[in-house]
């Protein structure tokens, strides 16, 4: 699964909206400026304590470089036979495909053997810009060399990882092959943010369970979503729900394995192996849930309405009882509640899964177009019993 969580604020940006897109897993958090520069300082920190590291950036400027399917027989049976093919998940990594390389020397950041990061100034490099000629009124093309503050500029983290449901334990694990960081890339007319620019990929280390301490916590109780990509072929108008910001990932869970995991998760529910609490999103403090029974959560699973409709007979709007029977397939992605350390030793950043919230697809009720997300019903599934 892959995924980039944001940091959420506004600067330069028109729109704050989280978008939501069939066919693309999504994911957003409450990921503020301390919690990002502790991040941020860590991947300085890496750098200069390895002193030359590959970065896993693709020609195309994001990661993954590629998956085996855009790749000959010959090509993907080479790759994985001489150990250039590496596989996390269901996707491959072509580890030829590091075209960076970061290292540290004079107390500066190098890309390439070209300044990257001095005085905890970002390099960004040339660009071109239309400026306005005071004399003429004219706009005109104008080539200059852009520079910004490291720690204001780094905005996004990045994550390749592997999930991992442990149904003896009742333990939802993730195992972080890769991380990066990434930073705006703004439009040099109106000064909207128009993408992302890759800084660091690196591959992720062994992570120090001394970290687990109060010395190694980023931020506890993480909130994001992380959505399954749903329909490929869609390509239906999208609509703006008012979360936060866009967050781009590229992670596809096979219907086979997902619903595998769906089961195990409400089967041990059902079982007494994991206990549920009632959720309400705008109220969540774990230290105060209120205990749920496990017939509640499955009970919710069947709902009964009362919508009013047309009667075709008569022209009259009447009431009738809808019946709701929630699928598999009608869960589209998983919030997740989780604490967050660092050991930035071995650039590693260990999630501990505290509890999810299964999640569904809101649709207008006017055009029937999807438009968000929210909880296919209104109970968190505690994880990790050991919390």
């Amino acid at each position: 699964m892959q995924y980039k969580l944001n940091l959420l604020r506004v600067d330069g940006e028109s729109n704050n909206d989280y978008q939501y897109e069939r066919g693309e897993s999504k994911a957003f958090t409450k990921l503020y400026p301390p919690e990002m520069r502790v991040i941020s300082e860590g991947f300085l920190h890496y750098v200069k304590t390895i002193r030359s590291v590959k970065n896993y950036v693709s020609p195309l400027g994001t990661m993954p470089p590629t998956t085996i399917g855009d790749m000959t027989i010959e090509q993907a049976m080479k790759g994985i036979n001489n150990g250039n093919l590496e596989r996390v998940g269901n996707m491959y990594f072509d580890k030829t495909k590091c075209t960076d390389e970061i290292s540290y020397s004079n107390g500066n950041i190098l890309k390439n053997g070209k300044p990257l990061i001095e005085n905890d100034e970002l390099k960004l490099g040339f660009d071109s810009v239309y400026t306005e000629n005071l004399n003429t009124g004219d706009m005109e093309l104008v080539v200059t060399d852009l520079s910004a503050s490291y720690f204001q500029e780094a905005s996004t983290v990045q994550f390749i990882e592997e999930w991992e449901y442990d149904k003896m334990k009742g333990r939802f694990e993730k195992d972080i092959k890769y991380n990066g960081l990434m930073v705006n890339s703004y439009d040099t007319e109106t000064g909207e943010v128009r993408g992302y620019k890759s800084l660091f990929t690196f591959k992720a280390g062994k992570f120090n369970k001394k970290m687990l301490g109060r010395d190694g916590l980023i931020k506890e109780n993480m909130e994001y979503n992380v959505l399954f990509n749903l329909d490929f072929n869609s390509d239906e108008d999208e609509f703006s729900y008012g979360m936060a910001r866009t967050s781009f990932a590229h992670g596809y869970i096979e219907p086979t394995e997902r619903y595998d995991l769906l089961y195990s998760l409400l089967a041990d529910v059902k079982s007494g192996k994991l206990s549920v609490y009632h959720f309400d999103p705008l109220t969540f403090n774990p230290s105060r849930l209120k205990p749920a029974s496990a017939n509640e959560f499955l009970s919710a699973m069947h709902l009964t309405d009362t919508v009013m409709a047309e009667d075709l007979l008569t022209g009259k709007m009447t009431e009738r009882v809808v019946h709701i029977d929630y699928t598999f397939s009608d869960v589209v992605g998983i919030h997740f509640i989780e604490d967050w350390f660092m050991d930035a030793e071995n650039m590693a950043i260990y999630k501990r899964v505290k509890g999810i919230v299964l999640l569904r697809e809101v649709k207008d009720e006017d055009t029937g177009l999807p438009k968000g997300v929210k909880a296919i019903s209104p109970f968190y599934i505690k994880l990790n019993p050991r919390l």
